[in-house]
C-alpha cells in the first residue's frame, strides 16, 4: 500500500473500490469532501474518480483525495490539513 507522501505526490486519479479502506464510511467521506472542494470526487461503477478544481491540485485537493482513500492515514493528515479538512475528519470519526 502506497503511504501518504507517494500518494500526496503522484494521486491517482481513479482508484477501484477494492483499493479503498473502510468502504463502509466511503459516501460519508466523498460527502464531506465534496462539500468542501465542489465535485470533487465522482463515484462510478468501476470505482472513485478524482476530478481537482485546479491545475496543479492544491494541496487541500490531495489531501482531501488521499482521506477519502485511506482514512487509516487520519492522522497524518491531520497535521497537514486546513481547518476545514481537520473539522471533517474529526466530525467522521466523532460520527463512526
Amino acid at each position: 500500500m502506497r503511504n501518504l507522501t507517494t500518494l500526496l505526490e503522484s494521486p491517482p486519479s481513479c482508484v477501484p473500490l477494492s483499493e479503498v479502506v473502510h468502504l463502509d464510511g466511503l459516501d460519508d467521506r466523498v460527502c464531506y469532501v465534496n462539500i468542501l472542494h465542489a465535485n470533487l470526487i465522482g463515484i462510478g461503477t468501476s470505482g472513485l474518480e478524482w476530478s481537482p478544481n485546479f491545475d496543479p491540485p492544491t494541496l487541500a485537493e490531495r489531501l482531501a483525495w488521499v482521506w477519502v482513500l485511506r482514512p487509516d492515514l487520519s492522522d497524518q493528515i491531520l497535521d497537514l490539513a486546513d481547518s476545514e479538512l481537520r473539522q471533517a475528519i474529526v466530525g467522521y470519526e466523532e460520527g463512526r
